[in-house]
């Protein structure tokens, strides 16, 4: 009985995260039509960098269009390279890393949304950034994925993992993906630590106390996805909540459109199915969820 249960819930589940998917898509077509409202005028972007989670402020200027060209172009290159990967396994969790990042994003949304509303009720405000001009949002969002993933995830877990560990083999391998050449606890206190300044950042940023936790949850599950599955899933998964989510919401103040309404209401539908499926394919024996989610070298 539990077994057709799950079967069941795997098979919503796989259908709410292929919209997931459809959605993220979607988006990359939608940013470039952004840059056709005649929103060019938007202040050039000055460049940050991060080198082992600090901060490096450069002088270049980059220009939201060609800066939303280029990312665009990137993140669609990266984004064939999750697809072309495994087959689409209809069970979670899923072999293809596209579906893997839908369900991901979706299911990391929904734990979120619950700290935010734990912490509202509690008085501790997260702070919001103001989109005041949709063009140079995009831009300053998107960059984010590969300079924090770069500064806080290759960095901060793969540098210092070759160091700790006295890597002499496969060195530019273990740091595209740590997993199978850098194990162990210390690689496990290396995400805890990256999470840990990755959310202080964040606190520097402007956002208030409540930011810190969930940018210590989010950067946490970077950290795991860049040491199981590598540095492009993790840049990829960071882009699902910025590149991804920002287009559908400049989109919709462009353009008057209700896609970001879509996915606010579709993204933690999808989360809650897809946990809820793991749950279940952890009571009919069909996965071991607790190995999955505490051993840090079988994520």
């Amino acid at each position: 009985m539990r077994s057709k249960i799950a079967g069941i819930f795997s098979a919503v589940s796989l259908s709410l995260n292929l919209s997931i998917l459809a959605l993220m898509l979607l988006s990359f077509p939608l940013a470039i039509l952004i840059l056709f409202s005649g929103l060019s005028k938007a202040p050039a972007e000055g460049l940050v960098l991060y080198l082992f989670g600090i901060p490096l402020s450069l002088e270049a200027r980059i220009d939201p269009v060609v800066g939303i060209l280029a990312l665009t172009a990137v993140y669609s290159a990266l984004m064939v390279i999750l697809m072309k990967g495994r087959s689409f396994r209809t069970e979670l969790p899923y072999e293809n890393d596209a579906l893997s990042l839908a369900a991901t994003f979706s299911a990391l949304s929904v734990i979120l949304q619950l700290i935010d509303y734990v912490q509202v009720a509690f008085g501790v405000e997260v702070g919001e950034i103001c989109v005041c001009e949709p063009l140079y949002h995009l831009l300053h969002v998107s960059l984010s994925p590969i300079t924090e993933e770069i500064g806080f995830r290759l960095c901060l877990i793969g540098v210092l993992g070759l160091v700790i560990t006295g890597l002499r083999r496969d060195r530019l391998k273990a740091l595209l993906r740590p997993k199978g050449r850098m194990d162990g606890w210390r690689m496990h206190v290396l995400i805890l630590f990256s999470s840990v300044l990755f959310a202080y950042f964040h606190l520097l940023g402007g956002w208030k106390l409540g930011k810190f936790t969930e940018a210590l949850v989010a950067g946490y599950v970077l950290g795991r996805v860049y040491y199981s599955k590598g540095i492009l899933n993790a840049i990829m998964l960071h882009w699902s909540f910025n590149y991804f989510t920002s287009s559908l919401y400049c989109f919709d103040l462009t353009y008057g459109t209700q896609f970001g309404t879509v996915l606010d209401w579709l993204a933690p539908f999808a989360g809650a199915v897809t946990i809820l499926t793991l749950v279940l394919l952890h009571l009919s024996g069909s996965l071991d969820l607790k190995k999955m989610l505490l051993n840090p070298d079988a994520f």
